[in-house]
């Protein structure tokens, strides 16, 4: 994997991508324009833009996502 996380997709025996990606569901705005979607990889959470799905990626940890996902949280309701 590199410094983006490009290329820390899981693979089957094929070699083929089996990377799930799931849209977070409070990234869609109005115009659906700014969309966040994620991923379960073998050590890391996956991050990347839905609308540029080959581009940069994220690979964080799960402890440090988590602590991400619970700042956004608290910020938002502050």
């Amino acid at each position: 994997m590199d410094a983006t996380g490009a290329g820390a997709e899981n693979t089957n025996s094929g070699g083929a991508a089996m990377t799930e990606w799931r849209k977070s569901s409070r990234s869609a705005t109005s115009d659906n324009t700014s969309c966040v979607e994620v991923a379960a990889l073998a050590r890391n959470i996956g991050v990347r833009d839905s609308k540029d799905p080959d581009g940069p990626r994220l690979a964080l940890p799960t402890d440090t996502w988590r602590v991400l996902v619970e700042r956004l949280k608290r910020d938002a309701t502050a």
